[in-house]
C-alpha cells in the first residue's frame, strides 16, 4: 500500500497579480483566485470522489506534469483510498482547500504549512525595498539557501525572514508529521509556492537552489508524491515517485474531465 502527497498552491491574491511580498502577511483571494479555486474543486471532485481508475490506454488520469524529471503517473491505478486535507492556516490556502472540496472532507490547519517568512520585506513591493534588501532579494533569485532579511531600522527592535533553508527545514518536518498520522492515505496539503518547491526539492535530492530555481508553482497547481507504506521519512533512498508537477490543467479546460 502506497501514500500519495498532493501538493497544492493557493489561488491568486492581490498581492500576486501586484508582485507584493506576501511571505507570511494574511492575504484573501481575489475574484480570480476565488474561479481558480472553483476549476480546481470540479477536478478534484472528478478524480478523487468517483473512484476513478487509470485509463486503459494509458493515459494519465490526472494530467501530466511539464518536467522530464516527473514519473509517468499512467503506469498507476488510483485506487480508492481515504482522502484527507491539510492547509496552511493563512486565509489564501485555507479558502482555496474549503472552496475547492466544497465540504466533502474536513480541511485541518498546520502552521508548518506557511509560506516563507519575508519578515521586514514582507508587504513590500520589489520596487519599494532599500537598497540593502534589494541585493539580498538578488539573492534570493538567485537561490542562495541562506540569505535573510534584517530590519533596515537599528531604531527598532530587529526582525528577520526566514532563509530558504529554514522553509524546507519547517516544511519538511510539517509533513512528517502529517504522514506519520496518515500512512495509507491520499493526503492533500494546501500550501503555498517556495514551501512546495523547498518540500519537492528535499523529497527529490535536488539542492535547494535547483527547487527554488527549476521548480514552478502557479496558482492552485498540483504536485503529487507517491510514497511506499513503510515510510514517514521522505527521501529519495525511499523509493519515492513524483507523478505530477506544477500540474494546472484545470486553469485552461472549461471541463476537467478533458484532462484525461
Amino acid at each position: 500500500m502506497m501514500t500519495e502527497i498532493w501538493l497544492i498552491r493557493h489561488g491568486l491574491t492581490d498581492s500576486n497579480a501586484n508582485k507584493i511580498i506576501q511571505g507570511q502577511l494574511d492575504v484573501p483571494l481575489n475574484e480570480l483566485g476565488r474561479t481558480q479555486a472553483k476549476y480546481l474543486g470540479d477536478r478534484l471532485n472528478y478524480f478523487l470522489f468517483r473512484h476513478c481508475l487509470k485509463k486503459e490506454n494509458g493515459i494519465n488520469e490526472i494530467g501530466s506534469g511539464s518536467s522530464s524529471n516527473v514519473e509517468d503517473s499512467s503506469k498507476y491505478i488510483v485506487e480508492d483510498m481515504e482522502t484527507v486535507a491539510y492547509s496552511s492556516d493563512l486565509c489564501r490556502a485555507y479558502e482555496t482547500a474549503t472552496i475547492s472540496l466544497g465540504g466533502k472532507i474536513p480541511v485541518k490547519t498546520h502552521q508548518g504549512l506557511r509560506e516563507m517568512d519575508f519578515g521586514p520585506i514582507s508587504g513590500r513591493g520589489l520596487t519599494q525595498l532599500p537598497l540593502g534588501q534589494q541585493k539580498a532579494f538578488q539573492l534570493l533569485l538567485s537561490g542562495d539557501p541562506d540569505v535573510v532579511f534584517l530590519s533596515a531600522d537599528h531604531s527598532k527592535e530587529v526582525s528577520r525572514s526566514e532563509s530558504l533553508r529554514e522553509v524546507q527545514s519547517r516544511v519538511t518536518d510539517a509533513v512528517q508529521e502529517i504522514l506519520k498520522e496518515n500512512k495509507g492515505k491520499r493526503i492533500l496539503l494546501f500550501s503555498h509556492g517556495i514551501a512546495i518547491k523547498m518540500y519537492i526539492a528535499n523529497a527529490m535530492g535536488w539542492t535547494i537552489t535547483q527547487g527554488y530555481l527549476g521548480i514552478s508553482t502557479e496558482n492552485t497547481s498540483i504536485s503529487r508524491i507517491l510514497i511506499p507504506h513503510h515510510t514517514t521519512k521522505v527521501s529519495p533512498s525511499t523509493s519515492i515517485r513524483l507523478l505530477s508537477l506544477n500540474d494546472c490543467a484545470h486553469l485552461h479546460l472549461t471541463n476537467p474531465r478533458e484532462s484525461e
